[in-house]
């Protein structure tokens, strides 16, 4: 049975008289939702999910077998908070979380203070023309080598195209020139699809996980909940929040 959205979104609307821009937002976030359930329930069911990404074929940092690209996770404290954020390049509430608490939250991890890894979702390939999720995914990849997975992040957020125009090779190799990786060999894991596997992996373990929308953030391996993800997203007519304020209550 596929999740029910709009019952997810309850906790968000006001108690009275809602705008007709929340009314909107709420639609928007909806829609949203429903095209990732259904991507969930369409995945490809030829691909082997069970078997492990040779060691080869992980991305410089990413934890084995598509468990996700830890971020400064040499700067953590032993008593830092995990934080799991999920997202797919393609999903514009992700770009809204990342422009109103990315920034944030990677100055949090700089600073210690929590052990954030990123999700790398491609879930709406299944339902968008083209394969511009999964692309993206790799090339953000392909950029780990020389550490720069979230400036790259950062930037394809930045550049994200309207619905249905999706991601080129060409597009992402010149997002990462502006973040600094260029060079023949990372346009080549760009037009090889060098990583690939970890990728269609990284989507079957998060599924599994039970993760089939995005953005989703846990903390401590606990959900946060709509009404915050709204807050943090700045939606309208929610109660606007940060992600050092959320934090606080797990």
């Amino acid at each position: 049975m596929r999740p029910d959205a709009s019952t997810k979104l309850q906790s968000v609307a006001p108690k009275q008289g809602p705008s007709k821009g929340l009314i909107a937002a709420i639609v928007g976030l909806v829609a949203v939702l429903a095209i990732a359930a259904v991507a969930f329930l369409s995945l490809n069911k030829s691909d082997d999910t069970d078997t492990p990404v040779a060691a080869g074929d992980t991305p410089t940092g990413a934890l084995a077998n598509g468990q996700g690209m830890p971020v400064f996770a040499d700067k953590a404290k032993a008593d830092a908070k995990k934080v799991d954020v999920y997202f797919d390049y393609q999903c514009p509430y992700c770009k809204q979380f990342e422009q109103a608490q990315g920034a944030k939250l990677l100055d949090m991890a700089k600073a210690g203070d929590v052990k954030l890894t990123y999700h790398v979702k491609t879930f709406l390939d299944e339902n968008l023309p083209g394969d511009s999720s999964a692309r993206a995914a790799n090339a953000a990849f392909c950029t780990a080598t020389a550490g720069k997975f979230s400036d790259f992040t950062t930037k394809v957020f930045e550049n994200q195209p309207k619905e249905g125009v999706g991601y080129t090779n060409e597009t992402l190799i010149k997002l990462a020139k502006d973040v600094g990786v260029k060079g023949s060999s990372y346009e080549k894991c760009v037009n090889d699809n060098r990583y690939s596997a970890y990728v269609k992996k990284t989507e079957s373990e998060t599924n599994k996980a039970g993760v089939n929308s995005t953005p989703v953030v846990k903390i401590n391996g606990k959900d946060v909940d709509n009404a915050d993800m709204a807050g943090m997203m700045n939606i309208e007519n929610s109660t606007p929040t940060t992600i050092d304020k959320v934090l606080a209550k797990f």
